[in-house]
């Protein structure tokens, strides 16, 4: 294992081929400016040892992914302690939370937490926040808030930290971009006028394209500039050579969200009325399931949408449990992503 602090992040952006599929888009930050998709890696499999995610970033590092994300469950991973020992391991990647749970840790935690990580990885870190989901957080017998509100509470707290205008974990050794994960229309104009970006899931084109509409407005209103921000999607993904196959394990996955009321809300605003079978549309339209070709025609797909960046997260399929998808994905990018 590597262990030294790493350098900066030098510019690294993807695109398919010359049909100009990746719209053009400009991001700041640790991240390229260039103005092309870039493609990551997120790794949800909150009971993995931290030594396979460390492993994992390593392994996306080395197949040219631009950036490496974590997802953190409800009291199951603290995904900021295991992003010091990814950032410490790697190079050149960069590494974020996606997301880190703003009702986990009080703020000036969180804060303390990301500050290290931003130094220890010579500003490669993207700190995305959101609230999870209503149900964990009151199964904690915590009080939920309405998103948009703690959301920039917890960024204004954040801001004042890194600049060392408040508390004492700053400031900060480097900037530390901190979007939002919204998938609510409302969210997303509050991400345009607050945040550093705005992070999809699950989404169709169109509601992406729905949320992307919002987040310009919410930013242009703010008077700030909506192509300096951006624009991600978190894309569960399940390679397989045959697509029933894989659309079985996306079934299996996305079950669980439409158990939800804001998911199965979104799904059926996005015309999908048979919400808890799952069926095959549904699966086709928000994660990535099938063989390569047919997921990198989904990926073309979405470019179209103007995303700045796709965070592919590869997940069991095919009798291949978290870290084997993983290693068919770093192997097909070339394939996938171009």
């Amino acid at each position: 294992m590597v262990n030294k602090v790493a350098e900066p992040h030098p510019e690294r952006s993807f695109a398919l081929p010359a049909e100009g599929i990746w719209g053009p888009r400009l991001a700041s930050g640790y991240m390229s400016t260039t103005r092309s998709l870039r493609v990551g890696v997120t790794s949800f499999g909150a009971e993995l040892p931290t030594r396979t995610k460390v492993s994992l970033a390593q392994q996306a590092e080395r197949a040219g992914f631009a950036r490496f994300l974590l997802v953190e469950s409800v009291e199951t991973n603290e995904a900021m302690v295991q992003l010091a020992a990814i950032a410490m391991a790697t190079d050149s990647i960069g590494v974020g939370t996606g997301i880190a749970n703003i009702y986990l840790r009080r703020v000036d935690m969180l804060g303390a937490a990301a500050v290290a990580v931003a130094d220890v990885s010579a500003g490669r870190l993207v700190l995305g926040i959101g609230p999870n989901n209503r149900r964990a957080v009151q199964g904690l017998g915590l009080t939920w808030q309405p998103p948009a509100e703690a959301l920039t509470q917890t960024t204004e707290r954040l801001r004042a930290l890194f600049a060392g205008e408040a508390g004492r974990c700053g400031p900060a050794s480097h900037p530390i971009p901190i979007p939002w994960a919204a998938v609510g229309l409302g969210s997303a104009t509050a991400a345009g006028r607050h945040a550093d970006g705005v992070m999809g899931y699950l989404a169709t084109a169109s509601r992406l394209a729905s949320v992307r509409d919002c987040f310009r407005r919410g930013a242009e209103s703010a008077g700030r500039d909506p192509d300096q921000l951006e624009f991600s999607l978190l894309l569960p993904t399940f390679i397989d050579e045959d697509l029933e196959t894989a659309r079985a394990a996306a079934r299996s996955f996305l079950s669980f969200y439409t158990t939800l009321p804001h998911y199965r809300t979104m799904f059926e605003a996005s015309g999908f009325t048979d919400v808890a079978s799952v069926p095959d549309g549904l699966i086709d339209a928000i994660v990535l399931a099938g063989p390569v070709q047919h997921c990198r025609q989904r990926l073309a797909d979405l470019a179209a949408v103007g995303l700045t960046d796709v965070d592919l997260a590869p997940l069991p399929v095919g009798g291949r449990d978290l870290p084997a998808a993983a290693a068919v994905l770093f192997e097909q990018r070339e394939a996938l992503v171009g």
